[in-house]
C-alpha cells in the first residue's frame, strides 16, 4: 500500500491482507543494523524479501568499509 525507505535509518510501510486488516511495519535502525532481534518480533511474511539488518549484513559491511 505505502513505502518509505531511508538506506542508512530504516524502513517504514504498510500492507492490505485480504481481510480488510493493515499491517503497519516499521523498521528504523541506525547504522546499517538493527540492534534488536525483529526476526522474533515481526513474523518473516511480512519482512521484505532479503531483508537483514543484522549487525554482519553485508549492505553495512559495504557502507562501514569491512
Amino acid at each position: 500500500m505505502a513505502i518509505e525507505v531511508d538506506p542508512d535509518h530504516g524502513l517504514i510501510y504498510a500492507l492490505g491482507e485480504e481481510n480488510n486488516q493493515i499491517i503497519y511495519v516499521e523498521l528504523i535502525f541506525c547504522n546499517y543494523f538493527y540492534d534488536i532481534d525483529y526476526q522474533d518480533e515481526i513474523d518473516i511474511q511480512y519482512l521484505p524479501i532479503g531483508f537483514d539488518a543484522t549487525p554482519d549484513n553485508e549492505y553495512r559491511q559495504k557502507r562501514l568499509n569491512r
